[in-house]
């Protein structure tokens, strides 16, 4: 079982994540429930979310271990979805944009939404990608 000192800071800030978004009723309504993944399920149900790429760097200066944490949050939405999926990606930059969310064994700084990205069509269906940039310190 591993301690809160020993989770890495991108599983802590995911956690935190997952547990921000079940709580919310507009994105599990989004999401027809708590469906957000690490790794999207074969047959990729839309709706859902799913963690994209992440990315962590040293940001530790004299006597502070500290991380800058780069990620993606995926929206997947079926076809015709494209207006929901944007109002879900909307509440959950509300959600998470200077959020005081708990993380096992790290302290969060600073969260924000910085950029969002819809891909797709009505055709194939659509995605929103937001990435999220965090500063964690350690507990």
């Amino acid at each position: 079982m591993a301690t809160p000192a020993s989770i890495h800071p991108l599983n802590a800030l995911k956690d935190a994540i997952r547990a921000q978004l079940a709580a919310d009723p507009l994105v599990t309504g989004f999401l027809a429930g708590n469906k957000v993944f690490d790794e999207a399920p074969r047959g990729d149900p839309a709706p859902l979310a799913v963690f994209g790429e992440g990315l962590v760097k040293d940001a530790s200066s004299a006597g502070s271990r500290s991380h800058d944490i780069q990620l993606a949050v995926i929206l997947k939405a079926r076809r015709g979805e494209s207006a929901a999926a944007l109002a879900a990606a909307a509440a959950i930059d509300g959600l998470l944009s200077d959020a005081d969310l708990a993380l096992a064994g790290h302290h969060l700084v600073s969260l924000m939404v910085v950029e969002t990205r819809l891909r797709g069509t009505d055709r194939d269906g659509w995605s929103v990608t937001l990435k999220l940039r965090a500063f964690v310190e350690a507990a």
